[in-house]
C-alpha cells in the first residue's frame, strides 16, 4: 500500500489547485508521517486480525489494533478531517477505517471500532463517507458486504 501514498504525492504535485498535502513544510511532513503510521500500524493490523487464525494472537493484534484508533482519535483534535475542515492525504490513507472497516465489521462479527469506545473516530468515519467526493468513488457496500463474506467465510470469533 505505500505506492498509494507516492502516488497520492504525484497527484499533490501534479495538481496543485486542490491540495491533498498542507504547504506548510512542518504540516506537510506531519500529514505524511500520519499517512504512514496509518498505513503501516493501522491498516497492516487490521488486515492481520482478519486473517489470524490463532485466537491468543488475534487478541494481541485487537489490542494494537484499539491503540492505534486512540491515538487516531487524539490526533484528530476536535477537527473534522485529519487536516481541519479539508479532506487530505491522511484522511485518503485512512479510507479503509473510514468505510471498508465497517464492512468488515458486520461480515465478521468483530466490533473493533464502535461509537462507544470511539467516538471521535466514528464521527470521522461518518463525515468521511458522506463527503461528496468520497461519497461518489465509493463502491456499492452491498458488493463490499459479499467481496468480504464469499473472502473471510463465517469467522468463528468475535470482538
Amino acid at each position: 500500500m505505500a505506492e498509494s501514498l507516492v502516488i497520492l504525492e504525484y497527484i499533490d504535485e501534479t495538481w496543485p489547485n486542490n491540495p491533498i498535502l498542507p504547504r506548510n513544510p512542518y504540516d506537510k511532513a506531519m500529514a505524511r508521517f500520519w499517512a504512514q503510521f496509518i498505513e503501516e500500524k493501522c491498516n497492516g493490523g487490521l488486515w492481520k486480525i482478519m486473517w489470524c487464525k490463532d485466537e491468543e494472537e488475534r487478541g494481541k493484534l485487537v489490542e494494537e489494533a484499539s491503540q492505534c484508533f486512540i491515538t487516531l482519535e487524539g490526533e484528530l483534535k476536535g477537527n473534522k478531517f485529519f487536516g481541519g475542515e479539508e479532506i487530505g492525504m491522511v484522511d485518503i490513507a485512512a479510507n479503509f477505517i473510514g468505510y471498508w472497516l465497517g464492512v468488515v465489521q458486520e461480515v465478521s462479527g468483530m466490533e473493533l471500532v464502535t461509537r462507544d469506545k470511539f467516538p471521535v473516530l466514528c464521527k470521522w468515519m461518518d463525515e468521511f463517507v458522506e463527503h461528496s467526493v468520497v461519497k461518489e468513488t465509493l463502491p456499492p457496500r452491498d458488493e463490499l458486504h459479499a467481496e468480504f463474506e464469499a473472502r473471510l467465510g463465517a469467522p468463528s470469533w468475535k470482538y
